[in-house]
């Protein structure tokens, strides 16, 4: 029985396929999986409000 198929919400069910993709390209299955969520610009925001945050993502 697989405890982690029952009675998940979708967003439940899309955090624990990222969360257990083995490998880069099982992360892009989940992204082509669920198009509505992940090829909106609506459900994409800037870190912090600020297109040009690279410095902030690469320095972590």
């Amino acid at each position: 029985m697989d405890l982690f198929s029952q009675n998940m919400t979708l967003e439940q069910k899309i955090f624990h396929a990222l969360f257990f993709a083995p490998t880069e390209d099982a992360v892009d299955e989940v992204f082509l999986q669920y198009p509505q969520i992940f090829q909106t610009d609506q459900n994409w925001y800037p870190l912090g409000g600020n297109e040009s945050n690279f410095g902030v993502i690469e320095n972590q």
